[in-house]
């Protein structure tokens, strides 16, 4: 548990790990705003684990949830903010993170609805990211998508969206 804990930011409901190092969420952390969230970032050093940042979103609001999804792949951390109001009331986002804990991006669907909630599923791999938003509407009520994220070098871009053709409404 790390040294600010309190009761209820649900510390460990995501992780995720890659060689020497873990991401753990902390959707419900209240550090500036009411279940804001943030995730900690833990370095293996021999057999004990030291935590190195905690990281936030930029933007932090009320009741956003970063820190709902989380994962790690060699440069790169990505952190779901599942209910973010960025344009739309919870259309969710996703930042991307060095893991010196230097936010790189704040990415949301292109498509972006009220209550999609992008970024409460994440996985990153290279230089790739791929975010789910399962209550996204584009075939039936609630069917979901992935969203396909790429750095290029300079910039992360949605380079494509995943749905089902054969997905039925909740």
């Amino acid at each position: 548990m790390p040294d600010d804990g309190y009761s209820s930011d649900y510390f460990g409901e995501s992780v995720a790990m890659d060689n020497d190092y873990i991401v753990v969420g902390a959707p419900y952390d209240d550090d500036t705003y009411t279940d804001q969230g943030s995730a900690y970032i833990y370095k293996r050093y021999g057999t004990n684990w030291q935590l190195e940042y905690k990281v936030y979103a930029s933007d932090r609001a009320q009741s956003d949830y970063f820190g709902r999804s989380v994962s790690i792949s060699e440069k790169w951390i990505i952190i779901g903010a599942s209910h973010d109001d960025n344009s739309q009331t919870d259309q969710g986002s996703a930042y991307i993170f060095r893991r010196d804990g230097t936010q790189m991006a704040k990415l949301y669907a292109s498509d972006y609805a009220a209550s999609d909630l992008f970024g409460y599923a994440v996985s990153i791999s290279g230089d790739y990211a791929a975010i789910g938003a399962y209550y996204d509407d584009d075939n039936f009520s609630n069917s979901g998508s992935v969203y396909i994220f790429h750095w290029d070098g300079s910039n992360w871009t949605q380079q494509d969206k995943l749905t089902v053709s054969d997905g039925y409404s909740s």
